[in-house]
């Protein structure tokens, strides 16, 4: 009777011991969970005050999610006529689709470049009021902005023309700007407007002048970028591919591209494209854009990676930022390889990339994806006078970094 009553008994106990083990465990691990998304989030934050020093600034560390474009949010610069005959000589696919009016923000015709020098003032004047400190910033008035948007349409689509006159390629196709960035619960909220890539060259010439005449200063709050969206005119996916073995492959980005600081190619992410209106979510949609659709269609053109090769829902996008050097928002994405890529293969790929001559070195740089290769990468590239990394591979391999435990 003894030995059949402590068999009910444990049987009793039994369940109830395997919840309270359960609930421990539970306990422990949420409590340490807590831990580590505290530490995480400290590190992310200490590493957006150490790359604001270097101009670069986070805007937001959540999903990107783009809104439905509004159609009548368009900027368009015309190319001078001037320089027209130059550049249909020798290359007339470049101004098959250019714009022949100015477009600013609105539908409105007989636009100019006194409506962007105008619209450009307003956000100077209201500008004002978000910097920290304004003691040093010097009034500008309409006419003076209004020449540095001619002064800088001249001078990038001269410098355009001598490109083409000297064999290198330049297209102009359709891009899309950013009007504004607002975070929600669990999301970057992004509001695009469409433009060009001579509009995108012109608008980086004017930032750049507009600095230098110390009308405005470098953006350091994301209420800063939202409030000069003309200047916006450029937005890329920053992409690094993970192999199965916890590697990544980085490309040498080209010293040929217009955007490169450096007369020397630079160590840069595996994969960096613009969003463009190949992005749309589907062909019959073009209101929305497809992020990872961009992603596809920049790891096939850069790598020639197929569509076949990567995990589609390893793609992830977590961090917007903003590059105050040249006035471009960037996102950075990670995405996974299946588990039969090797690098040979990418290597070999990359030789047959369509874009991989015009916009990289023909060789690669595996990096193992730990924190401390990731920083003694940085590190030793910082350390080169003549060689380093761009300033999107810093950011986004600092960002991953930040998120490993």
């Amino acid at each position: 009777m003894t030995i059949a009553m402590n068999i009910i008994k444990f049987i009793i106990q039994q369940p109830v011991s395997i919840f309270f083990g359960w609930l421990t465990n539970l306990l422990i691990e949420k409590g340490f969970g807590q831990i580590l998304k505290k530490s995480e989030k400290k590190r992310i934050s200490d590493a957006d005050e150490d790359l604001k020093q270097k101009r670069i600034l986070s805007l937001s560390h959540l999903k990107p999610k783009f809104n439905s474009l509004d159609k009548t949010d368009i900027f368009f610069i015309p190319f001078p006529d001037e320089y027209k005959d130059i550049v249909e000589e020798h290359n007339p696919m470049f101004l098959q689709n250019a714009i022949t009016d100015w477009k600013v923000f609105k539908t409105t015709k007989n636009q100019g470049a006194s409506d962007l020098a105008k619209l450009l003032f307003d956000c100077v004047e209201s500008g004002k009021d978000l910097y920290l400190d304004d003691s040093d910033l010097r009034d500008i008035t309409i006419d003076e902005i209004n020449k540095i948007i001619i002064e800088s349409r001249n001078a990038v689509a001269k410098d355009f023309s001598d490109q083409l006159k000297k064999g290198f390629i330049r297209f102009n196709g359709i891009m899309f700007g950013v009007k504004q960035i607002i975070e929600s619960d669990k999301n970057a909220e992004i509001d695009l407007f469409k433009t060009d890539y001579f509009t995108n060259r012109v608008m980086n010439e004017v930032y750049e002048r507009l600095v230098k005449e110390n009308a405005i200063k470098d953006f350091t709050s994301p209420k800063l970028v939202n409030n000069f969206y003309p200047l916006l005119t450029a937005l890329g996916v920053d992409t690094i591919i993970q192999l199965h073995n916890r590697t990544t492959m980085l490309v040498k980005r080209s010293e040929l591209l217009p955007n490169m600081d450096k007369k020397t190619p630079l160590w840069h992410v595996s994969m960096n494209e613009a969003i463009s209106r190949t992005d749309y979510k589907d062909d019959t949609n073009n209101t929305v854009i497809d992020e990872v659709r961009c992603v596809k269609r920049g790891l096939l053109e850069e790598l020639h990676i197929p569509d076949t090769a990567i995990d589609e829902k390893s793609v992830e996008f977590k961090d917007v930022y903003f590059l105050m050097s040249k006035c471009e928002i960037g996102i950075a994405s990670t995405v996974k390889l299946k588990k039969n890529i090797t690098e040979k293969q990418i290597r070999f790929a990359h030789y047959g990339a369509k874009d991989s001559m015009l916009e990289s070195k023909e060789y690669m740089k595996t990096i193992i994806l730990t924190k401390y290769w990731i920083e003694r990468f940085i590190e030793e590239e910082d350390s080169k006078e003549d060689e380093g990394i761009t300033e999107s591979c810093r950011y986004v391999l600092t960002m991953m970094k930040c998120r490993m435990h």
